[in-house]
């Protein structure tokens, strides 16, 4: 059998061109799994966290973080032992190039923005070389990812009849939602209004008994047409943060946000 140099040439060849081709094919598949496998495409990071932070001269700082889809972000926060005041910071928030930080950008400190490692339910607020916070306290830098219950939890109105609430409009008193152990309590932005409701399979809900105190109050629209809804709904539904009260398949007649520092 003679030994043909140009076939062996040519075996080589195509083996050379088929490994590189697998080669190339593996790096296009490792490059692509390693861009999803980070916090910012992999993890469910939007919605709200909350945790008490460390403080010098008072008992913590209770804080809750909402991150949205939009990449705009709410900071609530409260000095316990301190004030009962609640502070609000909102703006917007950067993924690092790694997927795996975010830094809050405000306008009031640009330059030294809040850093925070994005994990799984979790926020580890970082240090202002962003680094990850360690000692004996370490703990206490970590905000846990929650999840608003229908009872229990503050329900702030947001929108009513597809219409959100603007930011601005001034209330006597903040429009809101508590259910609890049968009990409604709420807020039409003047009047307390107090009321039963009633839970039944399938996500069915009721009120009834709804009375209100008497303030009168310059424009009283927005409170008659909650305390017309609350009679009406007879469904709800959460997602996210939000509950939203409505009407056989209709649309959602009145949105809700739940808060988590009230």
């Amino acid at each position: 059998m003679r030994f043909n140099v140009r076939s062996h040439l040519f075996i080589m060849f195509l083996l050379t061109v088929i490994i590189a081709c697998n080669q190339t094919r593996n790096m296009t598949k490792n490059s692509t799994s390693n861009r999803g496998d980070n916090s910012m495409n992999a993890l469910d990071w939007n919605g709200t966290y909350h945790g008490v932070l460390p403080c010098a001269d008072c008992a913590g700082i209770e804080i809750s973080v909402k991150l949205r889809n939009d990449l705009t972000y709410v900071v609530r926060s409260r000095y316990e032992g301190k004030s009962e005041e609640i502070y609000h910071t909102q703006g917007v928030f950067v993924w690092s190039e790694d997927g795996s930080t975010i830094s809050l950008n405000t306008d009031e400190e640009p330059e030294e923005p809040t850093q925070y490692q994005v994990g799984e339910n979790r926020l580890f607020m970082l240090d202002r070389d962003g680094k990850r916070i360690t000692g004996d306290l370490e703990d206490r830098y970590i905000l846990e990812k929650v999840k608003p219950e229908l009872t229990g939890s503050y329900w702030k109105l947001v929108e009513v009849m597809g219409k959100e609430i603007p930011a601005e409009v001034r209330f006597r008193s903040e429009p809101h939602l508590l259910l609890e152990e049968g009990k409604l309590q709420a807020s039409g932005g003047c009047n307390r209004l107090l009321g039963s409701y009633d839970l039944k399979n399938g996500q069915r809900i009721s009120f009834s008994q709804l009375t209100s105190t008497r303030m009168a109050c310059p424009d009283m629209t927005l409170e008659d047409q909650l305390v017309d809804i609350l009679g009406k709904v007879d469904n709800y539904a959460i997602q996210g943060d939000n509950l939203s009260l409505s009407k056989g398949k209709m649309s959602p007649l009145v949105r809700f946000e739940a808060q988590y520092l009230n």
